[in-house]
C-alpha cells in the first residue's frame, strides 16, 4: 500500500523554529494510508477574524486544509464565537484525512456545537466504515447533551491505533517466561500471551517496546482485576489486544471455533470475552480489541455471531503460510470486519513438515508482506514454538 506525506502549510516561519510530529492516519473513504506532518505552531494563510468577516459563499472558496489550520489554532472560547453555519462549512468541507489532524478534544467541541443536520456527515468522516451506523444513538445522545468530554472519548474509541500495518512475532510462553529485552529486526512489536497472572506480575510484566496482548479464556476474577491494572499501567505500550488466545470451557472443550465444532458452546466463550472487552474499554478505550476467528466455513459464521461486543477487527487463524489465495480469504472474512490481521502464521504446516526455525520462518514470511498489504490485511503475527531464555 502506498503512503503519502501531506505537509502542513507554514507561512513566513523561516526565522522561527517549529516543533512538529508525524502522524499516520487512514482515509476512511478510500482506505489509503497517509503520513501527516503536523506543525506544533501553525500560521494559516487566513485568520479567524478574517473568517468572521466572510460570508458563507466566500468561505466556500477557502481551501479546506486552511480551515483545519484555523481550527487547530483556535481556542475553545474562540470556536464558540463561530456561527453554526460557518462552523458547519469549516468542518464538513475537509476530507477525512484532514479532519483527523484535529485532536479529539478539539473535534468534540466542534461536533457538540454544530447542528443535527451536519452531524452525520462529520461522523462518517472520523469513524471506520460501519461504526457510525452501529453507534448512531450513542453519538446522537452525547451530541444532544453537549457532553464534550464523552464526545471526545467516543472519538478516541474510533480513532484506534490501527493506522499502520502490524508486523509482530510471538510464541507460546506466558508473559513471565519471555525475554522482554529481545528485539527482532523487521518487526514493529511482539505478541505477549496472558494465560495466567501471578501476584508478582508487576515485577515480571516489563514491556520495552510495543506489544500485542493476547488473552486466554478462563482467567479468575483476581486475574481479571490484575489484567485491567496491567493494561491501564502499560496502555502506551499496548498496540492491540486479541481475545481469545486458547483455553478450555467445561468438559475440556476448546475455546475456539476450529478444534471445537459444537456451536452450542460458543455462547459461553462469547459472554466471557464480551464482558471482558467492555471492562478493557473502560480503562483503555483507545486500544483496539480484535476477536480471534479460525478460518473454517463450517463454524465461522456461528462463532462471529455469538459475540455482541463491537470488536475493532478480526485476528484470523488457520492461515499457516502466505502462499495461498489471500484475496479469496480476505473476501470471505471481510464481510464481518474490514480490519483483519493474520495472527497465527508459521511459514509452513508444522504438522506435515515440522516447525521451521524462527530465522527461516521470518525469512519466508517477510518475502510476502507486500502482497499481504496489497490484499487488504492489516498485519501478520509470526508464531514460533521456540522458547526464549530469560
Amino acid at each position: 500500500m502506498k503512503k503519502y506525506i501531506l505537509m502542513g502549510l507554514v507561512i513566513s516561519l523561516i526565522s522561527q523554529p517549529l516543533g512538529a510530529e508525524f502522524k499516520a492516519i487512514t482515509d476512511r473513504d478510500t482506505g489509503q494510508e497517509y503520513i501527516i506532518y503536523v506543525p506544533e505552531v501553525v500560521r494559516p494563510a487566513i485568520t479567524l477574524p478574517e473568517i468572521q468577516q466572510m460570508t458563507i459563499q466566500e468561505l466556500m472558496f477557502v481551501k479546506p486544509i486552511q480551515l483545519i489550520y484555523v481550527l487547530q489554532k483556535a481556542t475553545p472560547q474562540e470556536i464558540q464565537t463561530i456561527s453554526q453555519d460557518k462552523l458547519a462549512v469549516m468542518i464538513t468541507r475537509p476530507s477525512s484525512v484532514e479532519i483527523q489532524m484535529l485532536k479529539p478534544e478539539k473535534l468534540a467541541i466542534i461536533i457538540c456545537q454544530i447542528e443535527k443536520k451536519d452531524l452525520d456527515e462529520v461522523l462518517k468522516k472520523i469513524a471506520p466504515q460501519g461504526y457510525w451506523a452501529v453507534d448512531q444513538k450513542e453519538f446522537y445522545n452525547t451530541w444532544k447533551k453537549k457532553d464534550v468530554k464523552q464526545m471526545a472519548k467516543l472519538i478516541q474509541q474510533v480513532e484506534k491505533k490501527e493506522s499502520g500495518f502490524i508486523l509482530a512475532y510471538g510464541n507460546y510462553q506466558n508473559y513471565d517466561k519471555i525475554n522482554w529485552n529481545r528485539q527482532e529486526s523487521g518487526f514493529g512489536c511482539r505478541q505477549v500471551l496472558i494465560s495466567e497472572i501471578k501476584y508478582d506480575w508487576k515485577d515480571k510484566f516489563k514491556p520495552q517496546l510495543d506489544i500485542i496482548l493476547t488473552i486466554d479464556f478462563g482467567l479468575s476474577s483476581y486475574e481479571v482485576k490484575s489484567l485491567l491494572e496491567m493494561i491501564q499501567a502499560n496502555r502506551n505500550r499496548i498496540k492491540l489486544i486479541i481475545v481469545p488466545w486458547a483455553g478450555y470451557i467445561a468438559g475440556g472443550i476448546s475455546a475456539n471455533n476450529y478444534e471445537n465444532r459444537d456451536v452450542q458452546t460458543y455462547k459461553t466463550v462469547a459472554d466471557y470475552f464480551d464482558k471482558l472487552a467492555y471492562s478493557i474499554n473502560e480503562v483503555a478505550p483507545e486500544i483496539p480489541i480484535y476477536l480471534t476467528v479460525c478460518l473454517t466455513s463450517e463454524t465461522m459464521d456461528s462463532w462471529v455471531k455469538s459475540f455482541h461486543y463491537h470488536y475493532d477487527g478480526i485476528a484470523l487463524w488457520n492461515v499457516l503460510t502466505l502462499k495461498g489465495n489471500l484475496n479469496k480469504i480476505y473476501q470471505m472474512v471481510s464481510k464481518y470486519k474490514k480490519n483483519i490481521i493474520l495472527s497465527g502464521v508459521f511459514g509452513n504446516n508444522p504438522e506435515r513438515a515440522g516447525w521451521l526455525s524462527f530465522d527461516r520462518a521470518k525469512e519466508v514470511i517477510l518475502q510476502d508482506i507486500d502482497r499481504v498489504r496489497t490484499t487488504g490485511f492489516r498485519g501478520v503475527i509470526l508464531m514460533t514454538n521456540e522458547k526464549e531464555l530469560q
